[in-house]
């Protein structure tokens, strides 16, 4: 059977499948960079959607690129035939696509859900981090570029483990015990006083203990805890409006973590 595909365009897959997933994951790091903290404070449908691609394909690509340099290692049993160079890069390339594995600190998470997704990240870690000593194992033997790969793959797993981290402490269950810690202290020590007298700011900050408590289900309402008011009531409009803009806030960033 003839093959579909023309020599010269497997030739050019050969040649440059590895670079050009590098580039791609690079351009993808740089979209999530630049765009990844608006998705939050826009509407606008075609930001949304080229950040939610970009995250989805960010993982997918670094995954992909470890992948491609693993194989192309595996079938070069003899990497003395192959220029020392070539081996070289494919070694950095390995911890620099581990680097996005990470990635960028604008964004950790797209949705509330992708933070229960913390063990596949954590199993995908653990083979990519195999993978990458592999194929760096292989061009230990004069490898000139030793040390900038160490400090790369360094960088890499750090960066890795650090989302991984951001992911299980942002979880709900994590974020339920850690609240309930914090209620726990509060009827121990004394009551939940919030001051009229203060900017909303501070207000929204001081009821954003308790509304944590009413929307992880761990309290009904106001009346489980020694809560004497002030009351949504007792603020003027705009105040009330600002409270619950700041504790909007807050939650969006407990659990979307987007920098860490």
């Amino acid at each position: 059977m003839v093959n579909p595909i023309p020599d010269s365009v497997r030739k050019i897959w050969d040649n440059w499948n590895i670079r050009g997933a590098i580039l791609f994951s690079l351009s993808l790091q740089m979209v999530l960079i630049l765009f990844a903290s608006l998705r939050n404070g826009t509407g606008n449908k075609l930001v949304i959607s080229v950040v939610w691609s970009a995250y989805l394909l960010a993982d997918w690509v670094a995954n992909f690129g470890v992948g491609l340099i693993t194989e192309r290692e595996r079938d070069t049993p003899d990497h003395s035939k192959q220029p020392a160079e070539n081996n070289e890069l494919l070694a950095f390339w390995a911890p620099f696509l581990l680097l996005h594995l990470g990635s960028p600190d604008t964004i950790t998470a797209f949705a509330l859900e992708d933070n229960e997704f913390w063990p596949r990240h954590l199993f995908g870690f653990i083979f990519q981090v195999v993978a990458a000593v592999y194929i760096f194992l292989l061009t230990v033997p004069g490898n000139k570029l030793f040390i900038p790969t160490i400090l790369m793959f360094i960088a890499g797993v750090i960066k890795y483990f650090e989302r991984i981290l951001a992911l299980y402490l942002a979880s709900v269950e994590k974020f339920r015990d850690s609240t309930l810690r914090e209620l726990a202290e509060h009827y121990q020590k004394h009551d939940i006083v919030i001051k009229k007298d203060r900017c909303y700011l501070e207000v929204g900050c001081q009821y954003f203990k308790i509304f944590k408590g009413i929307l992880l289900d761990l309290m009904p309402n106001f009346k489980r805890i020694n809560f004497a008011g002030p009351f949504f009531g007792d603020f003027s409009p705009e105040d009330a409006l600002g409270i619950i803009e700041v504790n909007s806030t807050w939650f969006m960033k407990f659990y979307i973590p987007r920098s860490r």
